[in-house]
């Protein structure tokens, strides 16, 4: 299990994500759960609720061979149907893989549409549950690599006052506003 989703307006439903068997739902608070086979993947990384309680967001992790199958995607009604609206999928650069993937996810407590997400090229924010994205490399420090997963945040955590903290293989970045401007608080690979 990557990640666990609880619905905010109805404790009876969670999701989980797993490694090596996409999204699982719960309807009886964990009891007893069913493969989610609208969400076809294998390596489901991370599964979010939005506060009103309908919009899901999941990241999976580049597979089956073919592009834009990794990346984020947002179901509109509990996980029955699974779109990838075209701007949630990153710009391809030497500093990202050809195969994207998507990885955490963070809803900002203060604005009910923003999301961000971590992906391959950086990160992803959404100010509209989802709709569109935009996509930012956080600076590297020590300069440009040839490794095609440095500007990847594998995690993100949104806090109040527009503060969000990203961790990457070039360690963990800081935002006061909003994922506008970055600044390295750690050096390290926070992986």
């Amino acid at each position: 299990v990557e990640s666990i989703a609880a619905n905010p307006r109805n404790n009876n439903e969670n999701f989980i994500s797993t490694q090596f068997g996409g999204l699982w739902e719960s309807t009886n608070r964990g009891f007893s759960w069913t493969h989610l086979n609208s969400f076809n993947t294998v390596f489901t990384k991370d599964i979010a609720f939005s506060q009103d309680g309908e919009t899901l967001i999941a990241t999976r992790v580049r597979d089956c061979g073919l592009r834009h199958t990794g990346g984020i995607w947002i179901s509109r009604n509990k996980g029955i149907t699974w779109t990838q609206p075209p701007s949630a999928v990153p710009p391809v650069n030497n500093r990202s893989p050809k195969r994207n993937s998507g990885y955490g996810i963070s809803f900002d407590p203060e604005n009910e549409g923003r999301v961000y997400v971590g992906t391959d090229y950086g990160l992803a924010v959404s100010d509209d549950l989802g709709q569109n994205w935009n996509h930012f490399q956080l600076p590297i420090p020590g300069g440009i690599f040839s490794d095609s997963t440095q500007n990847t945040v594998y995690s993100v955590l949104a806090l109040p006052n527009d503060i969000v903290i990203a961790l990457t293989k070039s360690g963990v970045f800081r935002s006061d506003d909003a994922g506008q401007s970055w600044q390295n608080i750690k050096s390290g690979n926070f992986a």
